[in-house]
């Protein structure tokens, strides 16, 4: 089946919700649309599709729509929609499943800058076993080349103690870096997860 989006064609892929219920844990089947997620989402303007758009993608097998779209990238993971949900369906589980698949697949162009942000951060736990805010916000400021944003509030933080100067390791950081290593490998992915994004904050493909 293909579906018409402005002036291109959208392969569906029947097969997608399954691998989506695989992944997230949760029965999208069971969406009918009553719309309750969308009307609670607290982040809604910052998305492309709503939520119970994203959902009724998933169900039609279009695969493309969801991975390249910014709302699975904006989810606060507030747990208002599973608290709303009549069917009982954690859209935070949904969502999350999402963006491992795009991120593994290097699907970051609609939120570069939250993808950033993430990969930061898992490079950050990965090493140290726990996240370390300091060389985080180095990597990100690395990858995104905003080098001077937020340099007053980091100021700030930095006066008040909180943001350490050097970093804190955890025992098991072996094992973290096997759990992080291992959480990457999504089925069904078509490339590795990326390592840094190119030059204007974009992911590489």
């Amino acid at each position: 089946m293909r579906v018409l989006e402005k002036d291109k064609a959208i392969e569906a892929q029947p097969d997608f919700i399954d691998q989506l219920c695989e992944l997230s844990g949760e029965d999208v089947r069971k969406c009918y649309q009553c719309g309750k997620c969308t009307a609670g989402c607290p982040v809604l303007e910052e998305m492309d599709l709503t939520p119970s758009q994203v959902m009724r993608a998933a169900q039609c097998g279009l695969r493309d729509l969801v991975l390249d779209s910014r709302t699975i990238w904006c989810c606060a993971g507030c747990q208002t929609c599973a608290a709303r949900c009549p069917k009982g369906l954690d859209l935070c589980h949904v969502m999350k499943a999402l963006t491992s698949l795009a991120y593994a697949e290097g699907r970051t162009k609609a939120a570069p800058e939250i993808a950033a942000f993430h990969q930061s951060f898992m490079d950050t736990v990965g090493v140290l076993g726990r996240n370390y805010e300091i060389g985080m916000v180095g990597l990100l400021k690395l990858r995104t080349h905003k080098f001077f944003d937020d340099i007053a509030l980091g100021m700030k933080l930095f006066a008040k103690g909180k943001l350490n100067l050097f970093p804190e390791y955890v025992k098991g950081s072996a094992e973290v870096r096997r759990l992080i290593k291992e959480g990457l490998k999504v089925e069904g992915a078509s490339a590795p997860a990326p390592s840094a994004p190119n030059h204007g904050g974009e992911a590489p493909k």
